[in-house]
């Protein structure tokens, strides 16, 4: 960790990575600091290839927590223990745990189809919610991470991305292109675009 004071406003800042390696905070649909600011989760190349690492804030030490093959650097999400984390790596959804190191595949993407962007938990962790992508079609699937059985909500021959669960609802919320935001049901249902200021959207 290095302080040092911002130039253009005098405040002091705290640099925690190292800026010879590429590092990325996961896409801000999902949890990824812990409850009380401890710890948070990113990806970084600093081992050669983009792998999901854990950084104690206090400390300023950082731990890899898997090893990926093709990490998706913003589909990284804690799970609500804080125990474990889910992540995007080729073919499937994996969950690691934060203490052992040891992760399992929970869902593998069916042959032709790829991983898109933005990966949600629900906030029991029961549920996922990933972007699926072949060719220009989208799809947006439904994970029991308990069972790893997935359901189809929507499918568009457009881009979809970002899906976030709803909070004590059976729904999620998602992008579509060109840039509004929709909301279906967990069964498929009730799949209806939001009212918005403009169909130009920020984080």
């Amino acid at each position: 960790t290095v302080s040092f004071i911002d130039q253009a406003n005098e405040f002091r800042l705290f640099r925690l990575t190292d800026p010879k390696f590429a590092s990325h905070l996961p896409g801000n649909q999902g949890v990824f600091v812990s409850k009380h600011a401890s710890f948070l989760l990113f990806s970084s190349d600093r081992g050669g290839a983009l792998q999901p690492y854990r950084l104690d804030i206090k400390r300023g030490e950082c731990t890899q927590i898997a090893e990926a093959d093709g990490l998706h650097p913003e589909g990284i999400v804690l799970a609500p223990d804080e125990k474990n984390f889910y992540y995007l790596d080729n073919g499937g959804l994996y969950r690691g745990s934060l203490s052992h190191g040891r992760s399992r595949q929970v869902y593998g993407i069916a042959s032709g189809w790829e991983a898109g962007y933005g990966l949600g938990l629900s906030p029991d962790g029961l549920y996922a919610a990933l972007i699926e992508k072949r060719g220009g079609q989208y799809r947006i699937r439904l994970i029991a991470t308990g069972r790893g059985t997935a359901v189809t909500l929507v499918e568009a021959g457009e881009e979809l991305s970002l899906p976030s669960p709803r909070p004590k609802r059976a729904g999620v919320l998602y992008r579509r292109a060109p840039g509004s935001l929709w909301l279906v049901n967990f069964d498929g249902a009730g799949n209806h675009k939001l009212a918005a200021a403009s169909d130009t959207l920020g984080p």
